[in-house]
């Protein structure tokens, strides 16, 4: 079912939930954008850099990155993306400014993240009605734990599935069923809620678990 709000969500025969959590729970977009952005006014001072050409270059390192590392946590690594762009800008690996390039990135991110409106009403009716909570997320677990805390969700969520964890991203029925383990409960006894219809909705509707595709 597509939805605009979480104040959609039927949660009367449902007896936990499993939640996607970037562009979900926050505007992930807005995040990386912001991010992004501000990574590229670094490499532009250090080697004069246009957005065009840095643009071009991240674009082509995320592809190369996503090649190698299909279906896995690291597809996603912002690490792996700055050493292949500051490669091909100065033909060797820039230590050290590869890694501040993924703390900068990762701290502007930080800066920009705020739940989306209902998000809370949406947990405390979880919580009110006892209902076990998961978010079921690629990325690897640090970033995705580091991302709950700084949201203050910690008490409104039980427990939490990466594709790190499981080995494998979504849509794979695998990080699914990883979700519905640890909360003792079965597909027909949770509902789903995520963003992307190929991996959320589909992947979740998969196993004959009710879903909701937020818009």
């Amino acid at each position: 079912m597509e939805i605009r709000s979480f104040s959609e969500i039927d949660l009367a025969a449902a007896k936990g939930v499993l939640t996607d959590l970037d562009n979900t729970l926050y505007a992930y977009d807005r995040c990386n954008e912001y991010a992004s952005d501000q990574v590229w006014q670094q490499v532009k001072a250090w080697y004069g850099v246009e957005a065009k050409l840095f643009s071009n270059l991240l674009a082509e390192a995320k592809n190369h990155v996503k090649y190698n590392n299909i279906g896995q946590a690291s597809s996603h690594s912002r690490i792996l993306y700055f050493q292949y762009v500051l490669e091909k800008l100065t033909g060797k690996t820039q230590f050290q400014q590869t890694v501040a390039l993924e703390k900068l990135y990762w701290d502007c991110f930080f800066q920009k993240m705020t739940l989306k409106e209902g998000v809370l009403d949406f947990l405390e009716k979880c919580v009110a009605k006892r209902l076990k909570v998961v978010v079921v997320t690629d990325l690897t677990c640090t970033l995705q734990l580091q991302k709950i805390a700084h949201l203050q969700l910690e008490s409104y969520i039980d427990f939490i599935v990466s594709s790190e964890e499981a080995g494998i991203e979504k849509p794979h029925p695998y990080m699914f069923l990883m979700a519905l383990r640890k909360a003792g409960l079965t597909a027909e006894e949770v509902i789903y809620l995520g963003d992307s219809y190929e991996k959320d909705y589909k992947g979740a509707t998969s196993l004959g678990i009710r879903s909701y595709l937020l818009k």
